[in-house]
């Protein structure tokens, strides 16, 4: 260790300790300095593995529920071939358990709300015959309107967002007293291109066709250079 030291210390890349000192950063993505949320690491010679990563920033809640274990199969609650109400019930439970966990209404639960409106610009969940709010109304953001009607509400919490997407006529918003038919959430927050280990660039050959620019398509620029924002501007969009 000692040799190695000193090497490390000859060729400047170990330096003696002069005073205390401070390292920052500054002009760094929230995605990257202070949201939390996990980073999808691609090989940028790959352009189907970046594209799937830059759609990875936003999924169905409902979807990753009901196709996971994390929703018990006991009770009837089997997925199978085609859809299972007595799963999909039990997914609109655990969905409700973490709506009042995360985004908790001023008094009741979401189990027990019939519709959803904005109300002088703030967020009104109907429940048990009353009218409540959000326990924090700082965490409504925006909403959608499709026809007059209420299709969407915005939420954020710990820089995360939500959308709560609401369709009483839709095939799974019949099966919901509010009428949710999918809540979206934000996941996986950045996609990073990597040259070298994802890629495994070993020799001077790889390393070069990596950090020159890909012969890609261009559907990866387009898809890189759009708002992450799902939503096109002609549906409506609202802020609180």
């Amino acid at each position: 260790m000692v040799p190695y030291k000193a090497f490390l210390t000859s060729i400047g890349y170990l330096v003696p300790p002069e005073h205390n000192f401070e390292v920052g950063s500054s002009n760094v993505d929230p995605e990257i300095a202070s949201t939390p949320g996990p980073q999808l690491v691609c090989p940028i010679d790959n352009a189907r593995f970046i594209l799937n990563a830059a759609n990875a920033r936003w999924g169905s809640l409902l979807d990753a529920l009901y196709g996971t274990d994390a929703i018990s199969r006991e009770g009837g609650a089997e997925p199978g071939t085609s859809y299972n109400p007595v799963r999909g019930a039990k997914v609109f439970e655990e969905l409700h358990r973490v709506l009042d966990e995360i985004f908790p209404l001023a008094s009741g639960s979401y189990a027990d709300a019939t519709s959803f409106s904005i109300d002088g610009g703030k967020l009104s969940v109907a429940v048990g015959g009353s009218a409540v709010g959000l326990k924090d109304p700082a965490q409504f953001l925006g909403y959608n309107e499709k026809g007059g009607a209420l299709s969407s509400v915005l939420l954020k919490n710990n820089g995360l967002h939500i959308d709560i997407l609401i369709d009483k006529e839709s095939p799974v918003g019949k099966a919901h007293k509010a009428g949710i038919k999918d809540v979206v959430a934000e996941s996986a927050l950045s996609a990073i291109a990597d040259c070298e280990d994802s890629v495994a660039a070993v020799d001077a050959e790889d390393k070069i066709t990596v950090r020159h620019r890909p012969k890609q398509p261009d559907a990866i620029d387009d898809a890189l250079s759009t708002p992450f924002f799902h939503r096109s501007a002609s549906a409506g969009s609202k802020t609180a």
